[in-house]
């Protein structure tokens, strides 16, 4: 309560146990506030009885992730963020791409082994 849009808790992504409640008149200034963040957003949480308003606003928060409702967390999901927060992603098989490199390697065949090739 009281949180103002100079101050850290507002601006700053903060990993530990604290909410912000700020209130806010329509829809557009929430996405507006929400999107304001510093770095880039890892994680957005939106809480409603009207699911509708929950998905049109997750569309468009510029975070890794949303959650609507509640908290879900699944090793097969992936994770990651926008911006700086957005260094890599974890989670699943899609976080391996963070991981390779990939490489073509081609070589022109000789004529003995051509000739192989199209006996």
């Amino acid at each position: 309560d009281g949180v103002t849009e100079s101050m850290a808790v507002y601006r700053e992504e903060i990993f530990g146990p604290i909410v912000s409640l700020i209130p806010f008149e329509d829809e557009s200034r929430l996405l507006e506030m929400a999107n304001d963040c510093d770095e880039g957003g890892l994680t957005a949480y939106v809480f409603t009885r009207d699911l509708e308003r929950a998905e049109r606003c997750a569309a468009q928060l510029r975070y890794g992730e949303v959650q609507i409702n509640g908290v879900k967390y699944d090793i097969d999901l992936p994770h990651g963020g926008i911006g700086q927060s957005g260094i890599g992603h974890d989670c699943s098989t899609l976080a391996l791409h963070d991981y390779l490199v990939l490489k073509r390697v081609t070589r022109a065949l000789d004529t003995t082994e051509r000739g192989r090739l199209n006996a």
